[in-house]
C-alpha cells in the first residue's frame, strides 16, 4: 500500500492507496465492502460538490483540476468491484464443489 502517498491526497477514498488490484485480493469481503462504500459516498459527495459550482467555467476548471484523482478513485473502485466478484466466485466454486474458479 502506498499509505505514504494519503496525507497529500487525503481528500480521496482510501482505497486509492492501494497500488494495484492484486493488493486487494487479500483484504476480507468486509472490509471490500466499506471501501466499496467509502468510494460510492466519495462520489456522490464529488457530484454535489461539482453541482454546487455556479458557472460552467468553474465546473470545467474543477474537473481538470480533478481529472487525475477521478482516474485514481474510478481505477481503485474496479479494482474493488473486481476482488469482490472474484471472492464471490471463489465461494460459489466452494459451494458447488469445484475446484474451478472459471464461471
Amino acid at each position: 500500500m502506498r499509505w505514504s502517498t494519503m496525507p497529500h491526497r487525503s481528500h480521496l477514498p482510501v482505497a486509492v492507496v492501494y497500488p494495484d488490484a492484486s493488493a486487494l485480493e487479500a483484504l476480507p469481503l468486509r472490509q471490500l465492502t466499506t471501501l466499496l462504500v467509502e468510494c460510492d459516498r466519495w462520489f456522490g459527495n464529488l457530484e454535489t460538490f461539482t453541482a454546487a459550482v455556479c458557472t460552467q467555467a468553474g465546473r470545467t476548471e474543477l474537473k481538470v483540476l480533478m481529472r487525475q484523482d477521478i482516474a485514481d478513485a474510478t481505477a481503485a473502485r474496479k479494482w474493488i468491484l473486481d476482488a469482490i466478484y472474484n471472492q464471490q466466485d471463489i465461494l460459489l466454486a466452494a459451494l458447488r464443489g469445484d475446484n474451478s474458479t472459471d464461471g
